[in-house]
This record gives structure tokens, sequence and C-alpha cells, in this order.
């Protein structure tokens, strides 16, 4: 079993490949029992539970006081956890488990057909996405190449300057600076380089659009975008 396949009693229903599945690590600790019995009544009714399909008893690595230890445990799709559940006492902590195992495959399953029945869907929007952030980039482009001041002031602030130095180098007053740093900013062409910036940036965004893609694919790929920073993500 790969990484992604690994038991997690914590969860109750998993995916592997196509089908949700369950374990018998997590049916015991649902429902309160020693897991060598429940996996004992698997193999004990192995051929029943087999009419469901093939059982698959895989072996977890854990550690004891004296050691590496090795367990075995089953993994068990809806109809073969539905069938096991069945062969234990219906006490009210096996009828509370029964009740959330359900509901766990039940959530799964909607997952899988919304996932189904959208994928076609993310991938054009995903697509219609990388086409406007491609416009976005090309606008921009546009921009810093009919303003050569903002192309000059975006240098400086790429090189962490303080709004002081930038306005004596650019020969702007500090007001005048901060306005053309504004318009920048809704234009997506500066990163808010402090926290006081990207508040005053959040202020801003509230009345006014904002272009999201900064300086097109060279942008640095460890420091979020614009708008997401605007969006607080």
């Amino acid at each position: 079993m790969n990484d992604q396949t690994k038991p997690e009693t914590n969860v109750l229903v998993t995916r592997i490949g196509d089908q949700p599945c369950t374990t018998t690590l997590i049916i015991a600790k649902g429902v309160g029992r020693p897991h060598h019995g429940v996996i004992q009544l698997v193999r004990q009714h192995q051929r029943d539970f087999e009419q469901f399909g093939g059982v698959a008893f895989e072996m977890r690595p854990f550690m004891t006081a004296g050691g590496e230890q090795k367990q075995e445990y089953a993994i068990l799709n809806e109809r073969q956890a539905t069938l096991l559940l069945t062969y234990m006492r219906n006490s009210q902590v096996v009828r509370k488990f029964k009740i959330a195992l359900v509901l766990a495959f039940f959530a799964m399953a909607e997952i899988q057909r919304i996932t189904a029945a959208d994928g076609p869907a993310l991938r054009q929007c995903a697509q219609c996405r990388q086409e406007a952030e491609q416009m976005i980039w090309q606008m921009q482009c546009q921009l810093l190449a009919q303003v050569p001041l903002w192309r000059k002031i975006r240098a400086y602030h790429q090189k962490c300057l303080s709004c002081q130095d930038i306005a004596t180098l650019v020969k702007l007053s500090p007001k005048a600076l901060r306005r053309q740093m504004r318009e920048m900013s809704r234009c997506g062409l500066l990163w808010p380089a402090t926290e006081r910036e990207l508040a005053r940036m959040r202020v801003a965004v509230r009345h006014k659009s904002v272009l999201a893609m900064p300086y097109g694919p060279a942008a640095r790929q460890d420091a979020p975008s614009p708008m997401a920073a605007l969006l607080g993500r």
C-alpha cells in the first residue's frame, strides 16, 4: 500500500482508487472493540465478505516498547463494512457507529458524484482564468511601457526602498508618489511591502477594482498575488 492509502483511524472513509473504503482498524476503534477480534470475524466469514468483492489484507508497522511490530488489517468496501457490523451485537455504541459510517460513505459518494459532474466545468474555469491572467499581464506590460515613471517606481519599490527615498529619486513629493503608487496598486503592479501598505490596499479595494496578476508570469513564485493579499489569502 502506498503513502496515499495508509490506514488513518481518524477518518472513517477514504478513497482507494475510485472506491470508497474503510478498514477493520477504523471499525474496531469506532465500536470500541479490540482489533484482533474484529479482523477474526472477517477471517472467519471471509467467503461471505467476498460475495461483495475481494477482501484485501495489508500490514502496517507500529512501534511498541519492544521495538517495531506489524499488524494485519483488512480493507473493506461499503457493503463489506455493513456486513461486518451486522455480525456484531447491536449495542448503543455499535448503532451510533453504524450511523456515522453510513453518513461517511454517503458523503464520499456525493463528493465523487459532484467531482465527476463538475470536472469539465472546473477545467474550463481554470483555462478561462489562465487566459484572463495572460491578458492582464499583457495590459500591465503595456502600462509599464507607456508610463516610464511607473517602471522606475516599481524598480525602486522592489528593492525595498522607503517611500521617502523613492520620492527623492523620481523627483516627486511624498503625496504625489503615494498617489502614483495607489494607481499602480490598482493595476496590480506593486506588492504591498509592509503591513501598513497592505492595510491601505485593503481599504482601497473595497471601492475600486484591482488587477490580480503582478508583473506577469515572471513574478516571484513564493509571494502571494496582490489579489490574494487583498483578500487575506
